[in-house]
């Protein structure tokens, strides 16, 4: 979340539409299964509507995740430049005893690896709301189509998260 706010910061705009147009190919991403899977439970023979809908949620998916993508590619080289001019200044305005008690590893590390971490991270953001969205509207989907079957999936969802937590705890 302080990356987020971090982001924030610079331009609350761009990151709530980042976020939307994620939203809004995860959403897509959901509804292409859930119109592959009407349709072939259905047996309809409505192929022209059929495969206008999948190309256009397909179109939809493909430019709403690289709107996403391009939306917060932009705002975080921005926000890294800002950051990295921060820090430049920063250590210019140090005084020297400051700067030789630290090294210059130290500040050549913070200009150049903490920076490309954050970076990194931001990246991550679109694919966290196209993938967190298309598992909930799939779950509601589930849910309308069998509630004990959504359930079982909850519960082995929850399951597989504790295991797994477990095991990296362990191993850490």
């Amino acid at each position: 979340m302080n990356l987020i706010r971090f982001l924030l910061r610079y331009s609350p705009r761009t990151v709530i539409l980042a976020i939307a147009t994620g939203l809004v190919s995860g959403i897509s991403s959901a509804g292409m299964i859930i119109l592959i899977n009407t349709s072939l439970a259905s047996g309809a023979d409505t192929k022209q509507v059929l495969v206008m809908s999948f190309v256009g949620l397909g179109l939809l998916v493909l430019l709403s995740g690289y709107a996403s993508r391009a939306l917060l590619i932009h705002l975080s080289q921005n926000a890294i430049f800002d950051l990295r001019s921060h820090l430049s200044r920063q250590i210019l305005n140090a005084p020297l005893r400051f700067l030789e008690k630290y090294g210059a590893h130290r500040l050549l590390a913070s200009l150049t690896d903490d920076v490309s971490v954050i970076t990194g991270s931001l990246l991550g953001i679109p694919a966290l709301c196209i993938n967190f969205t298309t598992i909930i509207v799939c779950l509601v989907y589930l849910g309308w189509l069998s509630g004990t079957v959504m359930i079982s999936v909850l519960i082995f969802m929850a399951l597989g998260v504790v295991t797994y937590n477990a095991l990296i705890k362990r191993a850490l």
